[in-house]
């Protein structure tokens, strides 16, 4: 018997879904520059140091998972992060690693 805040078969492929999106680190790194606002795809090459055709394919499955958005102005596209709360994760792994290091003495 499940509690009820244990989610569904559907909300947990979900979030496998979204983590999948997230676990590359030029991914995480595009996430974080639009956490500063929209930016257009060829400034968000720059930030992570990718061909224009790389950083694509990684704006695609972020956006295939919802994490981003895309609006498309002439001939640009600018994208914007959808899902703000992706940046608490982060966060919270910095904050558990504090935690864990201070009591290891790392």
């Amino acid at each position: 018997m499940s509690s009820p805040n244990t989610p569904n078969a559907s909300q947990l492929a979900r979030y496998g879904v979204v983590f999948h999106a997230l676990s590359d680190p030029s991914r995480l790194a595009i996430v974080h520059a639009l956490a500063n606002g929209p930016q257009p795809s060829y400034s968000l090459a720059r930030t992570i140091d990718c061909s224009p055709t790389l950083t694509s394919r990684h704006l695609r499955i972020l956006r295939n998972a919802g994490v981003i958005s895309a609006d498309v102005h002439g001939p640009q596209t600018v994208y914007e992060l959808s899902y703000t709360c992706v940046l608490g994760f982060t966060e919270c792994l910095d904050q558990a690693r504090s935690v864990s290091c201070a009591a290891a003495a790392c």
